[in-house]
């Protein structure tokens, strides 16, 4: 069976060829284009997958797009009218971009792949993520937790893994987010959003846990791990332009920004962590996959074992059976995987 996966329209617009549940190849549009992040439709990255599978379009069997489209446009109208009149910069700005070309992804699959309708399947965003993470990895069953911004309404989703079924159990809903939570830190600390997040992860080892009290008015945490975010402080559920909404109180927290990274980066930890361990206390393996999951040596600190699925430019050849990276090449002390942890 052969089925191509595509992502586009967000950031880093990707398509991946599947052989019998085997990776053949996977590229980022950017590759091509010279575009970063390019999230533009990955025609040139489908061609380099087809090419490399020695196939053409009219052979495959299914494409899947990472996302339902029609759900994430709901989330986005529901939320504009709630928030009006605040929204109505975010309200009209989406509707160019969504009634453009977002909404009509089946129609393009079609137009440029020749590919019948009944072949184009939807997944949920965070199904993705999980399937990236526990159907790329060595193991059979595994507790699976995904952390990202949004997808259509998920910000955070664990469930299980077991052979080839995978189910999510819970979930938390926007505008409670993490990854949110990330993003508006890392505007906060001066970095472009969706771009200098890993420049928080990296100057976080650099800095002291000084504002654990003052991040922790923002999210509320509860015993089960659960969280919600204090709305007052952030704006991006209104907001084309900004993440927080700059209290004069927090300005001095600036002077401090590794850290107010560090104190950022605990928190996804340890509330992600008290997620897993309290649903799947039996578990000992984890997958983890998401914007907000990079930071594993901070991750296993809370959880022991952790497994991350690395980006498209490493992903594994032949899932399950041959765990080397294509690319890429393991650090020293993780054995013969692209799975980092301990």
């Amino acid at each position: 069976m052969l089925i191509l996966g595509i992502s586009c329209y967000f950031h880093d617009a990707a398509a991946a060829l599947l052989r019998d549940g085997a990776l053949v190849a996977a590229a980022e549009e950017e590759r091509f284009t010279r575009i970063k992040h390019d999230f533009s439709f990955p025609q040139r990255a489908i061609e380099f997958c087809l090419r490399a599978g020695g196939i053409r379009a009219g052979d495959l069997d299914y494409v899947a797009f990472f996302e339902k489209p029609f759900v994430k446009f709901e989330r986005l109208l529901l939320t504009s009218l709630q928030m009006f009149p605040r929204s109505h910069r975010v309200f009209r700005e989406a509707m160019v971009s969504w009634l453009g070309d977002k909404l009509w992804i089946r129609q393009r699959i079609e137009r440029s792949l020749g590919v019948p309708r009944d072949r184009i399947l939807f997944s949920e965003h965070h199904l993705s993520h999980a399937a990236s993470a526990f159907f790329c990895s060595p193991y059979d069953e595994a507790a699976i937790l995904t952390v990202d911004g949004v997808g259509e309404w998920t910000t955070a989703a664990l469930g299980a893994g077991k052979n080839t079924e995978i189910r999510l159990r819970t979930e938390i809903r926007f505008p409670h987010s993490l990854g949110l939570l990330y993003s508006a830190f890392t505007a906060f600390l001066g970095f472009e959003v969706n771009e200098g997040e890993y420049k928080v992860m990296g100057m976080a080892p650099f800095g002291q846990p000084r504002y654990q009290e003052q991040v922790y008015r923002l999210i509320r945490v509860a015993e089960d791990g659960g969280f919600e975010l204090n709305m007052d402080y952030f704006s991006f559920h209104y907001s084309p332009e900004k993440t927080f909404n700059g209290r004069s109180e927090e300005t001095d927290l600036a002077r401090g920004r590794t850290g107010l990274a560090e104190q950022t980066n605990e928190a996804p930890a340890a509330t992600g962590a008290a997620r897993v361990c309290w649903h799947h206390r039996t578990s000992r393996r984890h997958g983890d996959n998401g914007g907000c999951d990079l930071d594993i040596q901070r991750i296993s600190r809370h959880l022991g074992r952790v497994d991350a699925i690395p980006h498209t430019h490493q992903q594994i050849r032949r899932p399950r059976r041959d765990h080397q990276g294509y690319g890429w090449r393991p650090p020293s002390g993780h054995g013969d995987t692209p799975y980092h942890g301990k």
